[in-house]
């Protein structure tokens, strides 16, 4: 059974990396299968930083996803 948890990735790239980046975190399901749904995505631009940052949150599990997100 596979985890339950939620797995964050940030970039200065694009939204696509920083899911790349979180997905790479999720761990392996059954059959070697990974599977995580999207809770959230945001953009911030300035600060400390001063350059726009992407990040996305992947959930995996949890009520309603069937055996720990993986069906």
């Amino acid at each position: 059974m596979a985890a339950n948890g939620r797995y964050e990735g940030t970039s200065f790239e694009s939204l696509q990396a920083a899911a790349d980046e979180a997905f790479d975190q999720v761990p392996d399901g059954p059959e070697g299968l990974k599977r995580a749904r999207i809770a959230e995505q945001s953009l911030e631009e300035g600060g400390f930083v001063g350059r726009r940052q992407y990040k996305v949150t992947l959930e995996v599990g949890g009520a309603g996803d069937g055996e720990g997100g993986y069906g």
